[in-house]
């Protein structure tokens, strides 16, 4: 125990020594810490300074960027406007010089139309003339013809007198058609055109279709470029009506539908239309060809009586009266109508109403080319009798001097 106390007596103090100086040196460790938490404090707060100046110092710059670039924009956007404005004026001025000479040349441009619409206008007065004077010269012609073709009346002074006026009449015409081709409003080959048309027309009218239709073919070939002084529908609706007295009926069409396009507001040119289905047995189509014409002109007796003679031959009747009696509003003495009429009548048991319309017909007023209707007519309502009658009451017509 005594070696147990000395060895503690001798032990402890160098503990004690040894804990002393492990305290000073944890001391001295602790400050050594102490110190650099002081410098890493001391740092940080100099860095969170240098970091809140340059956050200072970049709001700095952004803000004069921002008003460097606003300014900029600025500049930018008044410029562009004003280089805008520059440009819209200068368009401006240029547009409006552009539509000045528009205008100008547009102003030139329908005062040379105007000019050459008057020229064609004119022209078309002078054919219109030109064929009135040719065909009332033919009747002429054919007065002179049956005059002196009646060996009876050659000695009168009656009729020597007719005939000397017929003669100066025929010279007059003469004289009327040399001034027209004498004036400078037409040139050779116009001139021609307007004497070809001419004879075109009188033959039509005359009722020569086949020469009519020869020269309608020829006018079309022969003269592309003076076909503008007349309405071109015009020729290709007499080509159509030559075809349907020639029975050639699928062609009369195509002339037909070519008039119709070239003139869509072609009253006339509608009605044969609707001749031509009538003749090819569509009967509703000619129905609506008709019904079209009467819209485009109402006071058209043909057009009236042609759709009258369509809802007989549909069996309707009483519409067919409707229509008959406007055409006959429109033409008193309109033969075909007071024959379909009348037969009607008769059939309906309505005789001496019949009898009325059969007292008015004149057969010497008759076309031979509806000569076949009116055979038709009477053949269908069993009046044969009435047919025989008109046929032997009928001669050959007259030509009127107006």
């Amino acid at each position: 125990m005594k070696y147990l106390y000395l060895f503690l007596f001798m032990i402890l103090p160098i503990i004690a020594i040894s804990q002393a100086q492990q305290a000073q040196s944890v001391k001295q460790q602790v400050d050594t810490i102490s110190s650099l938490n002081n410098t890493i404090l001391v740092k940080a707060d100099t860095l969170l300074d240098l970091k809140k100046e340059y956050l200072d110092n970049r709001q700095a710059y952004l803000n004069i960027f921002l008003i460097v670039a606003t300014i900029f924009v600025t500049l930018a956007g008044v410029g562009l406007t004003l280089i805008i404005n520059g440009e819209r004026k200068t368009l401006k001025a240029e547009s409006k010089k552009q539509l000045d000479e528009i205008e100008k040349t547009k102003k030139e441009f329908d005062k040379q139309i105007k000019e050459q619409l008057d020229d064609i206008e004119g022209k078309k007065k002078e054919i219109q003339r030109f064929v009135e004077k040719q065909q009332q010269k033919e009747k002429l012609e054919e007065t002179r013809k049956e005059l002196q073709s009646d060996k009876k009346n050659d000695n009168s002074s009656m009729f020597k007198e007719n005939l000397n006026k017929i003669m100066s009449d025929i010279r007059d015409y003469e004289t009327d058609t040399s001034k027209i081709s004498a004036t400078n409003i037409f040139n050779d080959c116009e001139y021609q055109f307007i004497k070809d048309w001419a004879g075109a027309f009188i033959d039509y009218c005359s009722e020569k279709y086949e020469k009519a239709k020869d020269k309608f073919q020829d006018l079309l070939k022969n003269y592309p470029n003076e076909l503008n002084y007349i309405d071109i529908s015009n020729i290709y609706r007499c080509l159509s009506v030559c075809c349907l007295v020639q029975n050639q009926v699928d062609i009369a069409l195509t002339f037909a539908e070519s008039a119709v396009s070239l003139n869509p507001n072609s009253y006339l040119a509608w009605n044969v239309k609707g001749v031509c289905f009538e003749g090819l047995g569509k009967k509703k189509e000619a129905l609506q060809c008709y019904d079209k014409s009467i819209r485009l002109n109402s006071r058209v007796d043909n057009a009236w009586y042609n759709k009258g003679a369509m809802l007989d031959k549909l069996n309707k009747q009483d519409e067919a009266i409707i229509a008959l009696d406007r055409c006959l509003e429109i033409t008193h003495n309109y033969d075909l109508a007071l024959i379909l009429k009348g037969c009607i009548l008769y059939s309906n048991d309505k005789k001496e109403n019949a009898q009325e319309y059969f007292h008015r017909i004149d057969p010497n007023r008759v076309p031979k080319k509806q000569i076949e209707e009116v055979r038709r007519i009477f053949e269908k309502y069993k009046q044969n009798e009435r047919y025989e009658e008109f046929l032997a009451t009928r001669s050959c017509p007259k030509y009127h001097i107006a």
